[in-house]
Order: C-alpha cells, then structure tokens, then sequence
C-alpha cells in the first residue's frame, strides 16, 4: 500500500492506494496556526491502522513535509518517505521557469487532468484559492491564473470592513440580492463563477477551443451548477497524480 498526503492551506488530504489505484481518501481540517504535535496527533489518527510500504507527499505550506517525515518515521521505523518535486516526471512538462515557482499542487492536478483527458485541458481547482490553469495538447502546463477562493472572499469581506458579516458559504437565495448577506453569497458564488467561466474562455484561446474542461477542489461540486462552461467535475486530482508520479519514478 501507498500512502499519499496533500497538505493545503485548509486540508490536508490523504490517500491510501493499492496497486496505483486510489482505493480511499480522507482529509481533516489544518487551522492556520496548528502546532506540530497537533499536527502529528491529525496525520497519525488520519493513518491509524495502516501498514504502507512507502509515503509520497506534496504540501504548499512551509515545513509541511518534514512534519509528515518525523510523523511517520515515528508510525512506521525506516519508511520511505518521498517529496513530489517538479523536478519529477508529473506527466507534463512546464513552460512556466523556473517549474520550482508554480505550485506543486497544481502541476500534479494539471499533470493527471491532463492524462485523464488524452489532450488538451483546463483545469480550475477550488479551495482557498481558485486556480484556472491549462495544459497544451502536446503536454506543456502553459500557466494559469490564481484569485482568491469562495470561502476566502466571505472571510476577506468581512475582515476587511466595519459592517459586512461573515456569511456561510451556501447556494444564493436571490439574484439580486434583496439584504446584505444575499447580496454578499450572489456576489461571491455567481461571480466566482462568471470569473472562472471567462477565464476559461481564455485559456482555451491560448490551448485550443477543443480542451476538456475539468472542476476539482474541495468547493468544486459547490461551484459546478453555477458554471456556464461544459464541464467534469473529478475528485481528489493532486492525490491521483501523487500516486501516478510515484508508479512513474518505481518504474523509472
């Protein structure tokens, strides 16, 4: 068994495959100012009962891999535990240099989304961030964009004015919005979307109009029914191509 962990700025992920295969993912909840221990004691309780013969991980967050090392050096005495680099085969190749400079996770999404569509793609991944990024049909990640994501604009709103609420991220009530925490979920969630469908629009001119289009992330089901761009909505891409870049580089 393989285990595979994303940490992001919200989550971190888990996955646990057999034979290059995602047979289960589970995720907790990484509070911005979590404490190594407290790190440790999640990432343990998130692995209990599981006997891997190595760990591949990708995180986006400074120290995050050393913290999953010890944490599982201490699970499992002389595992082996990999960091997923650019530097790796990801599936694609990156025009955007140095590759260092694009987030791990988003290669990794980019490079299974890419596999998974035989072609040209554009991939919008949202969470704390949403993330619009395309890759060429010859396999070049030619960028993307990065704004903030649904949960990030309720959080920014409200802590950056004197009279905004803090509004739960949930479907709009009304178009327009008749009150102000309406208006704030219109405002956020459909014009998120519009956002993102523009940016779509664009990227395909630069990949080519016939790319596959594909929503991950955690709010991406959300977010999906507001789109107007024919899309795919897949789970737990930058999981699927830790396990994908580890088959790789065994192979290799």
């Amino acid at each position: 068994m393989l285990v595979a962990v994303d940490i992001g700025n919200t989550n971190v992920h888990v996955g646990l495959a057999e034979g290059g295969l995602m047979a289960q993912a589970r995720l907790f909840p990484k509070t911005p100012n979590v404490s190594p221990e407290e790190f440790q004691v999640s990432l343990s309780a998130a692995l209990e009962g599981v006997s891997p013969e190595a760990v591949i991980v990708s995180s986006v967050v400074r120290g995050g891999v050393d913290l999953v090392r010890r944490t599982c050096i201490s699970l499992w005495a002389g595992i082996d535990v990999v960091e997923a680099t650019p530097e790796m085969d990801l599936g694609i190749r990156s025009d955007v240099q140095p590759a260092a400079k694009v987030g791990i996770d988003r290669l990794l999404a980019a490079g299974e989304a890419y596999a998974l569509a035989g072609g040209a793609v554009v991939l919008v991944g949202v969470g704390t961030a949403i993330t619009v990024d395309a890759v060429s049909s010859d396999g070049r990640f030619v960028g993307g964009t990065i704004s903030p994501g649904l949960r990030t604009k309720l959080q920014s709103l409200s802590d950056r004015t004197s009279l905004l609420p803090l509004v739960d991220l949930k479907a709009p009530a009304a178009f327009p919005g008749k009150e102000t925490g309406e208006s704030i979920l219109a405002g956020v969630v459909i014009g998120s979307a519009g956002a993102v469908d523009r940016l779509v629009e664009e990227l395909k001119l630069v990949v080519g109009g016939g790319a596959a289009v594909m929503v991950t992330g955690g709010d991406g089901p959300f977010l999906s029914p507001y789109l107007k761009t024919e899309h795919q909505v897949l789970e737990s891409l930058v999981l699927r191509g830790l396990v994908t870049t580890f088959e790789r580089a065994r192979v290799g």
